[in-house]
């Protein structure tokens, strides 16, 4: 069964809670930028849902994936609900030092497993 409704603010930080705390248990902290309507719904709550994660994750590519294709498995979610298909769109900008700040770490500061980055301001209005 696939997820046929989109995540709302409180389904997605469950589940980038979850993907910190699976990396987090195999002793490893990932990194991903997230974009789109799921970066608009965490930072400015002007989005009420999204229907996946736009993000990039550059180091340690099989395991955010397979940490991700687990949590789809165990909600009956889209395999894809975490997904790179983004990184085509992005602006060279991207690679800049100062585009991307940290939103949030999870599970936590103390035990980091999977840290989130999202573009600046001045970057989203590039």
């Amino acid at each position: 069964m696939v997820r046929d409704k989109p995540f709302d603010r409180q389904t997605l930080e469950s589940a980038l809670e979850e993907l910190g705390r699976r990396a987090h248990a195999e002793g490893k902290t990932i990194e991903i930028a997230v974009y789109g309507g799921s970066a608009l719904m965490l930072t400015y709550d002007w989005r009420l849902a999204t229907k996946d994660v736009d993000a990039v994750f550059e180091a340690d590519r099989q395991t955010v994936r397979r940490l991700a294709q687990g949590i789809a498995e165990e909600n009956g979610w889209d395999p894809d609900w975490l997904n790179d298909g983004v990184k085509g769109f992005l602006s060279a900008a991207d690679d800049s030092p100062g585009s991307k700040r940290l939103f949030r770490t999870f599970p936590s500061e103390q035990e980091p497993g999977l840290r989130v980055m999202i573009a600046n301001p001045a970057y989203q209005v590039q």
